[in-house]
């Protein structure tokens, strides 16, 4: 007999025991005592009290801070537990429910709100809810979560409404659809202009945190971004990110406009379509090139975040597969002035480099078009050997390699074995390629495996002769 269903741990002397057993048992005296969550998955007798119409009504008034406020906590996190019998009851009796939604249509106190947001999150997602089906038939309660999505726990809750679905429909994102059919994209974009406009950061951070989030959900994003690519609202949005004197607002805008560009990828061959066929969310962004070009250019000082979001921008616009984007890319020189950023010894920005080193990886590998040979055309082999070479003198003055070091000789092996790979690479074609391959041969290759042969020779004491042939196995228990 399992644990959990032995009737010896009810008769087991306990406190929660001995209160249950007594004849003045209260749920007070139970959020009293400091074990009562660690007993309530194993106690039965536990389980059955508070499952009682009177008891979970007293359970969600503390939940809804009505009562002593010490309750409150311990009260959310009963029904936060998951415990299926108290659940089960809890919808059966949907006025429990609606009490939750008229309370925070109303109440002004961030831990209720929070509480109740919490435990709408929870029941949602259990199998037989019916949280769903009492929400949508409530009034203006999409309204009421974007008054209050400053708080952590009422994002949660939309996210959770995101990502539900009904039982019918099992992975038809019931929730994005009843959220977005009910003007919720058209809400949050109207919120964001608002805040902007009235200088509230705090929302501004909320919502690009959700839409951040939401870009993650696999349907849900989908629904998301076609009603995004649909709203009026879209063309002011993207104006007020790129006109505003706040650089708080411009770096979130920035997030999300490349979270939701990211969404909205041509899968398939390049994309060949003009303009006014590209998504809305794309011919938006192309009034803006200019200005992106303009922010992202650097000389010296640190790289601010902003610049870290405009190079996340330009790895979004990369991957999008549309040929009019790509265009737009080489017209304002990003890729110039990306390289340039790349290998700029003011600053020692690891984070802008590693996602420049993706953006120029994925052109180079696969091969994207017109971008490779824009690249090539503006010299990157050359510019690859010639940093090396100052690589090797900063090393020599300074006893250590500069910041980017590393990732130009991963970009100088991938590009020598994309070109050993298929010899109609374009790569093939570049002026400098005989001499890139020269200096890859006589500097780069020598020094790599100069470095893997210190390595294997520390890990393998012995002369090569004992450790000839030995493939080394890093997760190999006996080492």
């Amino acid at each position: 007999m399992k644990m959990s269903q032995s009737p010896y741990l009810e008769q087991v002397p306990s406190p929660v025991n001995f209160v249950l057993r007594s004849p003045n048992c209260s749920l007070e005296k139970l959020l009293e005592l400091p074990d009562i969550l660690t007993e309530l998955r194993i106690n039965k007798r536990l389980q059955k009290f508070i499952s009682g119409e009177h008891v979970l009504d007293q359970l969600f008034d503390y939940i809804r801070g009505t009562g002593d406020e010490r309750f409150q906590s311990p009260a959310t996190q009963i029904v936060c537990s998951e415990i299926m019998t108290i659940s089960e009851n809890i919808f059966y009796f949907p006025h429990l429910i609606n009490s939750l939604f008229k309370e925070i249509s109303q109440s002004e106190d961030e831990i209720t709100i929070s509480c109740i947001s919490r435990v709408l999150s929870v029941l949602m997602n259990l199998p037989t809810s019916n949280v769903f089906e009492i929400m949508s038939q409530t009034p203006n309660v999409i309204n009421v979560l974007m008054n209050k999505i400053n708080n952590y726990e009422v994002s949660q809750f939309i996210l959770s409404i995101m990502k539900y679905s009904s039982k019918d429909e099992l992975g038809k994102a019931t929730g994005a659809y009843w959220l977005c059919q009910n003007g919720f994209v058209s809400d949050l974009l109207k919120l964001f202009i608002v805040s902007e406009s009235n200088g509230d950061n705090d929302k501004i951070e909320s919502i690009t945190s959700l839409i951040e989030e939401i870009t993650l959900l696999k349907e849900s994003s989908i629904i998301f971004n076609n009603y995004l690519n649909s709203n009026e609202n879209l063309s002011s949005f993207y104006s007020i990110i790129f006109n505003t004197k706040s650089l708080y607002v411009f770096e979130k805008g920035l997030c999300i406009i490349q979270n939701i560009l990211a969404c909205c990828v041509y899968s398939g061959d390049l994309c060949i379509s003009p303009y006014n066929e590209l998504p809305m969310v794309y011919q938006e962004i192309c009034k803006y090139f200019e200005q992106i070009s303009y922010h992202f250019k650097y000389e010296n000082g640190p790289i601010t975040q902003v610049r870290i979001q405009l190079v996340h921008l330009l790895l979004s616009l990369t991957l999008s597969n549309y040929s009019y984007i790509y265009n737009l890319i080489i017209k304002y020189k990003l890729m110039n002035i990306l390289l340039d950023i790349f290998f700029n010894f003011n600053h020692n920005c690891t984070i802008f480099r590693q996602i420049a080193f993706d953006i120029i990886s994925f052109i180079i590998n696969q091969s994207v078009e017109p971008l490779k040979s824009t690249l090539l055309e503006t010299g990157l082999l050359k510019r690859l050997v010639e940093e090396d070479k100052k690589s090797i003198q900063f090393k020599n003055q300074f006893n250590y390699y500069p910041d980017h070091h590393s990732l130009t000789i991963i970009l100088m092996n991938n590009i020598h074995l994309v070109a050993e790979d298929d010899p109609s690479d374009e790569t093939h074609n570049d002026l400098f390629m005989n001499q890139f391959e020269e200096y890859y041969n006589k500097h780069i290759l020598p020094r790599e495996t100069i470095l893997t042969n210190h390595y294997l020779c520390e890990i393998l004491p012995g002369d090569s002769k004992e450790n000839e042939g030995y493939i080394f196995d890093f997760f190999d228990d006996e080492m």
